[in-house]
């Protein structure tokens, strides 16, 4: 961070988390404005497409057993796409929660995954 002071240890913040600072012009002016604001610290529940959203994404990298998914589950996925399902008119949503259940429920027969080596 080469352009920001680093805050003294131990001064409070308040609720504010962050402050975004943007600077712009437009093509026709000569002068820039500097815009800041700020991001409160506190936590919002997410709508219902993030949710749902964010849902699938953990559900996809449970089943692909990506490394990085690490307290990533197909049982918090699903419990999560289920309080997600919001507006559903083609019925895709309640399909995937389906298919997370089916999935969940297959785990059990699945063999573990052996390590995969180097060697011939």
């Amino acid at each position: 961070m080469r352009y920001q002071q680093t805050p003294a240890p131990g001064r409070d913040h308040g609720e504010e988390l962050a402050t975004v600072s943007v600077r712009h012009k437009r093509p026709d002016q000569g002068a820039s404005v500097l815009q800041s604001h700020t991001v409160a610290a506190r936590v919002t529940a997410a709508d219902t497409e993030t949710a749902f959203a964010s849902a699938v994404a953990e559900a996809a990298l449970v089943l692909r057993h990506d490394p990085l998914a690490t307290g990533a589950s197909l049982p918090a996925a699903t419990r999560r796409a289920e309080g997600a399902l919001g507006r559903d008119p083609g019925g895709w949503r309640a399909e995937f929660v389906r298919l997370a259940h089916l999935a969940t429920s297959l785990q059990s027969f699945q063999p573990p995954r052996r390590q995969e080596s180097s060697e011939p």
